[in-house]
This record gives structure tokens, C-alpha cells and sequence, in this order.
């Protein structure tokens, strides 16, 4: 038997999914309860947060094929605006936080060359135990040098945890990761969605311009190409009547300025 608030979940669930153009699965992975409450009500004009089982989920998507990213720590969004619009919203609203060891570095995580604002004692042996090469200088331990304590994806142990914590190195992010969209009868997954706006830009522009020159190229005509093409063949037009001395409207002031400059430096050269 059927409990009856999970049937009622699911077709709560369903009448969700029926109602919003976008659906998407979000990894809720460390997310404090307080910041998952304060994401609710920041986002609340533009999406539906809902966590719920996963299985009921499962239950109201019934066939489509986005409940096969569906897996532990998973929340849900409903929403009406695009999927490429809600992952970019969804990025920008990540915010940085210490990391508590044992995550992976989402990133690069580099310790700057400089003062650490520590006193001579056991913190220069803490960072030492890390990789992070260390010394007194003026009554305050320095790092040497710019050092990547751990690379993208590679683990982050408790002890370097400890140490960037207190050098104020918020390596990690926390909000709600997205992991895929349904949309059209289509899944979407994260990193199709992740684009860069500048790189799109001026790949645009370039196939733009390498358009127009092919298209000019070409001598082929359009409402981008036509007015170049024109002002282009007036130009060839009249080079050409001004070396045959043909005298025309286009020509006949270029003509006699010619002759007049012609008839000084003549002047110039005779008695």
C-alpha cells in the first residue's frame, strides 16, 4: 500500500511539472539548511525550489529521461525561464566558503606570495606540512612564493583545509550545482549550458566578418554586402574614366584640378 501524502506528493509533483516550461535536477551537496532557506527566498520570484524523495520524483517524471540523473543528494527546480538563463542565474549565485577537507578543489587553489599576518611560531611548521614554502621576515611569516597547494580535482586534506581557513583562502563554493534540465522534451546537461557570453560574442563577430569578406569576395549580393559593393564599383568606375580622360560629372572637377596642378608645375619649370 500506497501511503496517501505520497500519493498526494506525487501528484502535487505532476501538476509542477505540467505548469513550468523547465525542469531541473540540482546537487544540494553541503548546503547548510540557513543558506538553502535564504536561496528560497532570494530566488522565489523566478523559480521553485522542492526537495523531495527522490523515487516520488522518479514516480512523476515517469518516462523521461532526465530522472536518470536523478541520484543522492538531489533537489529540484521549476521554473519559466530558459535552461541556458537558469544555469547562468544559478552560477552567479554561488558564493565562496572555507573548505572543511575531504572536498575536491573545484579549482586551482594557489597561496599568494607575501605576509601572512602571523607572528613567529608553530603556523610556519602548518604550512611547511602542506607544500607552502615559508619564513621570518621583519617579525612575520611570508610565504616565498606564489604556490598551487592543489589542483583542480585533486582532494583537499583536513591539514591544508585547516591552513587556508586561517589564511582567509575560500577555495570552495557553495549553491546549488546543476546537473541537468528538461526542456522541449529535451535533457540538458550542465556543461552544454555553462557557455562563456564574451567567447560567444566574438566568435559571432568573427564568423561575421568572415562572411561578409567571403561574401564581397564573391561579388555576392545582400542587404549587408550591397551598399560596399555599389560604393566599391563607383570607385572602380571612376579610376577607370579617369585614366582614359573621360569627362563626365564624376570626373570633370578631378580633370581640371589634375590640369591646373599640371599647368603650375609647368609654369613653375619655365621662364
Amino acid at each position: 500500500m500506497v501511503s496517501e501524502w505520497k500519493k498526494n506528493e506525487i501528484k502535487e509533483l505532476k501538476k509542477l511539472l505540467k505548469e513550468y516550461k523547465v525542469f531541473g535536477v540540482v546537487n544540494i551537496d553541503n548546503i547548510p539548511a540557513k543558506q538553502m532557506q535564504q536561496m528560497r527566498s532570494k530566488l522565489r520570484n523566478k523559480l521553485l525550489i522542492r526537495v523531495t524523495r527522490n523515487t516520488l520524483m522518479k514516480r512523476a517524471l515517469g518516462k523521461k529521461d532526465i530522472k536518470n540523473y536523478i541520484n543522492k543528494n538531489t533537489g529540484f527546480i521549476f521554473t519559466n525561464m530558459d535552461s541556458f538563463r537558469l544555469c547562468k542565474l544559478l552560477e552567479r549565485g554561488k558564493t565562496p566558503a572555507p573548505a572543511k577537507g575531504g572536498e575536491v578543489a573545484p579549482q586551482d587553489i594557489v597561496v599568494p606570495k607575501g605576509d601572512t599576518g602571523f607572528p613567529p611560531g608553530p603556523m610556519i611548521g602548518e604550512l611547511q606540512k602542506v607544500g607552502i614554502p615559508a619564513q621570518v621576515e621583519k617579525g612575520k611569516i611570508y610565504v616565498k612564493k606564489d604556490t598551487v597547494v592543489a589542483k583542480k580535482e585533486d582532494a583537499i586534506s583536513k591539514d591544508l583545509a585547516s591552513v587556508l581557513t586561517k589564511l582567509g583562502i575560500q577555495p570552495m563554493e557553495v549553491g546549488l550545482n546543476l546537473i541537468a534540465t528538461y526542456e522541449d522534451d529535451k535533457v540538458f546537461l550542465a556543461d552544454v549550458l555553462k557557455v562563456d557570453d564574451e567567447q560567444i560574442k566574438n566568435s559571432v563577430i568573427q564568423s561575421y566578418n568572415e562572411a561578409m569578406n567571403l561574401a564581397l569576395y564573391a561579388g555576392i549580393t545582400n542587404k549587408e554586402t550591397i551598399g560596399i559593393l555599389i560604393g566599391k564599383a563607383h570607385r572602380e568606375a571612376v579610376s577607370l574614366a579617369l585614366e582614359l580622360n573621360l569627362v563626365n560629372k564624376e570626373t570633370v572637377g578631378i580633370i581640371l584640378s589634375k590640369a591646373y596642378k599640371d599647368a603650375l608645375t609647368i609654369s613653375s619649370k619655365i621662364k
